[in-house]
């Protein structure tokens, strides 16, 4: 049977530049942003017998403190 992964965390390039840009460094305390691609999440599924996977958007979210320059992530193709 295929896991489902509930939890999965998808930090685009775009969101780390503009985090950075806001003063967002060291997400959650990690001294270093994650990096992130559609083929190696798969690749990370299909190892370890997930199936389906529900991505959220990475700490700090899509908001950092100004209302006109929240990110809004564009959906992988």
């Amino acid at each position: 049977m295929d896991l489902v992964d509930v939890h999965a965390r998808f930090p685009t390039g775009s969101c780390v530049r503009q985090a950075r840009a806001a003063g967002h460094l060291m997400p959650d305390g990690v001294p270093r942003w994650p990096t992130w691609s559609p083929e190696e999440h798969l690749d990370v599924m299909d190892r370890a017998g997930i199936g389906t996977a529900t991505l959220s958007v990475s700490s700090p979210g899509v908001h950092f403190g100004d209302d006109a320059a929240r990110v809004l992530p564009r959906p992988a193709r």
